[in-house]
């Protein structure tokens, strides 16, 4: 009995340690890692990213780093255009392979990383990606 309570709790520690699931804020970003629902991407330039739940911590990083526009707690965006509304060969091309990564990560169910710095549209605004 004694050994089926040690490979049980270790068992419980090795799921809570491999599923990482959740935000992280700092002084420079906040990094999101866990899975993609919905990828999403609009007539306006911008690719949205859906989290796989709300996550209230988002809203308290963006605010701590000053951004108090950002509005969703279960979404990043990626834009495709400049301020401008102008999309350059190097934004274009981050753009198509951010896209590529997440929808990737999103059909296969894989756990991604994703930072963001800045705000843009109500979401935190995401610059880096990778996929688990």
């Amino acid at each position: 009995m004694t050994y089926f309570k040690i490979l049980t709790f270790a068992y419980l520690i090795l799921m809570v340690s491999v599923s990482s699931a959740g935000v992280i804020c700092d002084s420079e970003k906040c990094s999101y890692t866990g899975k993609i629902t919905t990828v999403y991407v609009n007539t306006s330039g911008q690719i949205l990213i859906y989290l796989d739940k709300s996550y209230p911590e988002l809203l308290a990083g963006a605010q701590a780093l000053g951004l108090s526009t950002v509005t969703s707690s279960n979404a990043l965006v990626l834009r495709m255009y400049a301020d401008d509304g102008s999309i350059d060969s190097k934004r274009a091309e981050v753009a198509k392979l951010f896209y590529a990564s997440a929808l990737s990560a999103q059909a296969t169910g894989a756990e991604v990383t994703i930072q963001a710095r800045v705000a843009s549209s109500g979401y935190m605004m995401a610059d880096r990606i990778w996929l688990k």
